[in-house]
């Protein structure tokens, strides 16, 4: 299967697979020195210029514990019939410093050709997070998906097994 992307700039990242038998393929971040961020805290909505770190040569907008940004890719994908493209945080951003997706699970619908960008949050509690323009901050899954035909019906589904509610009902063990 093949997925077509554009980029924005020649210097965006490629997404990659990072392993042999990965499912999900890397995204990094894109934020071009010039481009000022929106960063949310809040409903309240700053428009943030990035950062020059003159050490690692590039760009970082900062985030403080609580934080929300959206957060570009430079990417925009041509998504084959079928699929829609779903995005993930990575878990070891999301582990160690409690940089994640604030949507949990973002989806790109197939008829979606626009750049794709991230809703990141810092959920760190002390720390404020950095994210610097090629850091590899979410993961993306080609996912093929079926629109179900949508039908009203006029009573309750029966129980289908033994189960008697949600929301822990059956248990931690």
């Amino acid at each position: 299967m093949l997925l077509e992307y554009f980029k924005d700039n020649p210097y965006i990242p490629d997404p990659n697979f990072q392993t042999k038998m990965a499912a999900c393929f890397d995204l990094a971040a894109y934020i071009p020195k010039n481009e000022k961020v929106k960063v949310y805290s809040g409903k309240e909505c700053m428009d943030v210029s990035p950062i020059y770190d003159s050490e690692k040569e590039d760009s970082y907008v900062c985030l403080m514990p609580g934080e929300r940004a959206l957060i570009r890719t430079g990417l925009t994908f041509k998504l084959p019939d079928g699929y829609s493209l779903r995005l993930h945080p990575r878990s070891g951003m999301a582990l160690k410093y409690g940089l994640t997706l604030t949507n949990c699970e973002g989806v790109v619908d197939e008829d979606y050709t626009y750049e794709t960008k991230l809703i990141m949050m810092n959920t760190n509690s002390k720390d404020s997070i950095k994210i610097y323009n090629k850091d590899r901050v979410a993961q993306a899954e080609l996912v093929p998906y079926e629109q179900p035909l949508l039908a009203e019906i006029q009573f309750r589904p029966t129980l289908k097994s033994d189960r008697i509610g949600g929301f822990g009902s059956t248990g931690v063990r």
